[in-house]
Formats: structure tokens, C-alpha cells, sequence
């Protein structure tokens, strides 16, 4: 769902937006390094090769299985770690033409209202949400759905 948000409460919106996927964000971190790791450790079988292949099972390597699983754990979490943050620093607004007579925007870019029919000139940002969370947000601030082309 598209949510327009004005330009006078864009600031404090997109602040409390931001504030709850960082939330969001903390309490998957686990869940999804751990679920990462777990796929990886089961399903790649290059990694099973190559552990079978760097360690022995000599009494000088017994601490060789411990390394090598914390190892494929520290990657799988620097590399959600990465994503998350990528996610996050990601503008939460995009602008489309819009058009306030039938509170429609144009998603495809054509240039004319999906509804309609007029050619678009204004210029409004949109929210793109779909969690029950965020749709609360904007209903507080009294928001709402707009119409998608």
C-alpha cells in the first residue's frame, strides 16, 4: 500500500517510521542470522566439502570444528548485518506524479492520472508499506491509502 505523506509532517512521520523498523529490525537480527546460518551449514555443500577438507580430526585440529563453524556464523551475521543497514539508510519516501482531484498516483511513470485521465504535473511522496505496524502510524497521523495506476 502507497500512503501520500505531506510535506509538512514528512519529517516526523518518516523519524517514527524509522524508529519502528530499527525495532523491527533489532528483534529479526537473531532470528535471521541464526535461521542464515543454520541454511547455510545444511544446505551448502561446497561448505561441507570444504570442511572435511581443511579439518582433520588429529588431536592438534580439536578445536579446528568450533573455529570453523563460528566462522560460517560471523559471516552469515556480517552479511544480514549489511543488508539490514543497507535497508535502513534507504530513502523511505518516493516521489510520483500525483493527482489530488481522484487522491490517484501514477506508479507507472506515463504521466496521466489512472483515473481520470488528466495530465499529472504535481508532485507528491509516497510511503511504501505493508505491515500492520506502519499503516498504524499513519492512520494517527491521519493518513491514507492512495490509489495505484
Amino acid at each position: 500500500m502507497h500512503i501520500r505523506v505531506p510535506s509538512d509532517i514528512e519529517a516526523t512521520f518518516s523519524a517514527e517510521i524509522r524508529k519502528k523498523r530499527f525495532r523491527t529490525n533489532l528483534i529479526l537480527y537473531p532470528i535471521l542470522v541464526s535461521a542464515g546460518s543454520i541454511f547455510v551449514l545444511a544446505k551448502a555443500h561446497t561448505i561441507a566439502l570444504l570442511y572435511r577438507v581443511l579439518v582433520s580430526h588429529g588431536p592438534e585440529n580439536e578445536g579446528a570444528p568450533f573455529w570453523f563453524f563460528a566462522t560460517v556464523f560471523a559471516s552469515v551475521a556480517l552479511l544480514v548485518l549489511w543488508i539490514l543497514v543497507v535497508l535502513s539508510r534507504r530513502s523511505l519516501l518516493e516521489e510520483y506524479l500525483y493527482c489530488s482531484r481522484c487522491e490517484a498516483f501514477d506508479f507507472d511513470e506515463v504521466g496521466k492520472c489512472p483515473c481520470c485521465g488528466a495530465q499529472l504535473n504535481e508532485k507528491a511522496r509516497f510511503l511504501f508499506t505493508f505491515t500492520d505496524s506502519e499503516i498504524e502510524v499513519a492512520k494517527r497521523y491521519g493518513l491514507t491509502e492512495s490509489r495505484r495506476a
